[in-house]
């Protein structure tokens, strides 16, 4: 493994870290800092819900993360490499738009879950935001 490769692992892994807490930090601020009402989530308690909830969006923010990210940093040339402020605008787009294609993978997606559907988007904006910005072009 040579200097570049390591170069480029390192700096998917640091991406992938930085999108992955931006996810976790949001849905603990909503699970834990805002209130709800007395029948919030009786069963497993606010813990349980954001060990529960946390977990599956990993998964889903893990394979985002592998087919956009990745992807995305692996074929784009240096040359047009964007700066951080709109790789951070088109990591939340792209993000974004994979929340529609996973809500219908899943047969989720209808009227009555919009509030549901609404803070998917903005999780998935955060992440792929946080995501897209530490990436850097290659040195060479």
């Amino acid at each position: 493994m040579n200097n570049r490769s390591r170069h480029l692992l390192a700096t998917l892994a640091l991406s992938a870290l930085a999108g992955w807490l931006a996810l976790a930090i949001v849905l603990a601020t909503h699970i834990f800092v805002l209130p709800h009402g007395p029948h919030y989530a009786p069963e497993v308690g606010p813990v349980g819900a954001f060990i529960i909830f946390g977990g599956i969006l990993s998964c889903f923010y893990l394979l985002d993360f592998l087919l956009i990210t990745v992807p995305g940093r692996l074929f784009v040339p240096r040359r047009i490499w964007p700066g951080p402020l709109l790789r951070g605008i088109s990591g939340a787009a792209l993000f974004c738009l994979s929340v529609p294609l996973w809500c219908f993978a899943s047969n989720s997606l209808s009227d009555n879950d919009m509030p549901f559907f609404l803070a998917l988007v903005a999780l998935a904006a955060v992440a792929g935001a946080a995501s897209f910005v530490l990436l850097k072009p290659s040195t060479a």
